[in-house]
């Protein structure tokens, strides 16, 4: 209720103020348990949008603050709050752009995924760096074919066990004795899948469709600008 009052109550004369307010809050809520923590957070992250929409002259000092929220609970709503600032504000869209590409590896779920690459597909078309730079930032996150789940080899259950080696060995007076040593078998570090091949594997249609006209698309611009 203190939000739809606040958002009714807003204008030119203390827009800064309340903005400051409700970036602060939305900060608060990332480093705290607090109850009902990510309703709240998206709360105020559509306030933050009505504020931008209203006010322009605010939205570049909120966007990069919100990017940093795209990997928890209220991303879809920073996803769609970005989207529409690329769209109405093409002075931002350089900084936008990279910032989403800073946070891209971040981002946890498909749907979120799916905007954010229909972003950089369709506005990463007029600087060569930061094509070439989103073509390997998307290549990155994908891995290398194919996407297909990827099977473990089955150990034996003797590997999983400790080993017993045995050897012979001179002691003080001359004699040989034998020796027995218990050796643990080193267990691969567990390899870290990024979360866009993770949904690829996992057979998400749509985002490897959403990925392939992104990739479509730099490729043909990069083309285009040589």
């Amino acid at each position: 209720k203190t939000l739809e009052v606040t958002m009714e109550l807003v204008g030119p004369r203390n827009i800064e103020e309340v903005v400051q307010v409700l970036k602060r809050e939305v900060v608060r809520t990332r480093g705290s348990d607090m109850e009902k923590g990510s309703s709240y957070r998206t709360m105020l992250i559509q306030s933050i949008h009505q504020c931008a929409v209203k006010f322009p002259d605010i939205a570049d000092s909120v966007v990069h603050v919100l990017m940093d929220f795209l990997n928890t609970d209220g991303a879809m709503d920073v996803i769609v709050f970005v989207r529409a600032i690329v769209e109405q504000y093409p002075n931002l869209r350089e900084s936008v752009l990279r910032k989403l590409l800073v946070n891209f590896g971040e981002m946890q779920t498909s749907a979120v995924l799916h905007v954010a690459l229909w972003i950089i597909g369709e506005y990463c078309d007029e600087d060569l760096g930061l094509m070439t730079e989103a073509f390997e930032e998307i290549q990155t996150n994908m891995g290398e074919p194919p996407f297909a789940a990827e099977r473990e080899e089955v150990k034996e259950e003797e590997e999983e066990q400790a080993v017993a080696v045995t050897k012979n060995v001179v002691l003080a007076d001359g004699t040989y004795a034998t020796q027995t040593t218990m050796t643990e078998v080193t267990k691969p570090e567990e390899k870290i899948v990024p979360v866009l091949r993770q949904h690829l594997i996992d057979g998400d249609v749509f985002l490897g469709s959403v990925t392939s006209c992104a990739l479509t698309k730099l490729t043909l611009r990069v083309l285009a600008a040589k």
